[in-house]
C-alpha cells in the first residue's frame, strides 16, 4: 500500500522512516521541495515536488495512499495540517500518523481537524530521536506499526511509555 510522507528534512529519522516503510513493502511517497527531490528518488521514494501547504498538491500526492506521515515541523505546523486535513480526506487517505516532540499543549490539537483514524507518535520529555528509549528504528517501527492497525485508531503514545508501546504491538 501506498503511504505519503512529510518529511523533517535532511534528517537520519526521515531516511529511517523510508527505509522501514519500503522494507516492509509499502510504496513511500514524499512531497518536499525540488532541492531535497533527488536525494529521496535514489532511495527509491517517489517524490512530489511542491509545497506542503497547498491542498490540491496534497490531494494528487495522497492519491491511492492508505495512510499520510507529519514528522517535525509538518506535524505541528497549522497550514500544513489545515492542507493535508482538506487535500489526504479529499484523496480518500485512511489514516493520519503524526511524529512529535516536546509539551503536548505546545502542538495544535490534529484529533479536532482530521475526522478519521489517527496516531500520534510522540516523546513528551526531551527531544526526540535521541532522549531516552525513542531512537530513528524506534519511530519507525512505531510508525509502520501505527500504519498498519486495523479499524479506525485514535490514539496518542508516548514513546517514553512502555505501556503505550504495547498498544502499538511493539
Amino acid at each position: 500500500m501506498s503511504i505519503l510522507v512529510f518529511p523533517r528534512g535532511n534528517d537520519p529519522l526521515d531516511r529511517a522512516v523510508a527505509a522501514r516503510l519500503l522494507a516492509q513493502g509499502d510504496e513511500v511517497r514524499v512531497l518536499v521541495g525540488a532541492h531535497q527531490a533527488e536525494e529521496w528518488r535514489e532511495l527509491g521514494v517517489h517524490v512530489a515536488v511542491g509545497d506542503p501547504t497547498d491542498p490540491d498538491l496534497v490531494e494528487r500526492a495522497a492519491q491511492n495512499c492508505r495512510s499520510v506521515v507529519l514528522l517535525g515541523r509538518s506535524a505541528t505546523d497549522t497550514e500544513v495540517i489545515a492542507a493535508v486535513a482538506e487535500g489526504a480526506v479529499a484523496a480518500g487517505v485512511d489514516r493520519l500518523i503524526a511524529c512529535r516532540a516536546g509539551e503536548r499543549s505546545a502542538v495544535p490539537p490534529l484529533g479536532e481537524r482530521w475526522s478519521r483514524g489517527y496516531v500520534i507518535v510522540e516523546q513528551t520529555s526531551g527531544r526526540w530521536p535521541r532522549a531516552r528509549t525513542a531512537s530513528e528504528e524506534l519511530v519507525a517501527e512505531a510508525i509502520d506499526a501505527a500504519d498498519d492497525l486495523a479499524g479506525d485508531p485514535r490514539l496518542e503514545v508516548d514513546l517514553n511509555e512502555p505501556r503505550d508501546l504495547a498498544r502499538l504491538g511493539l
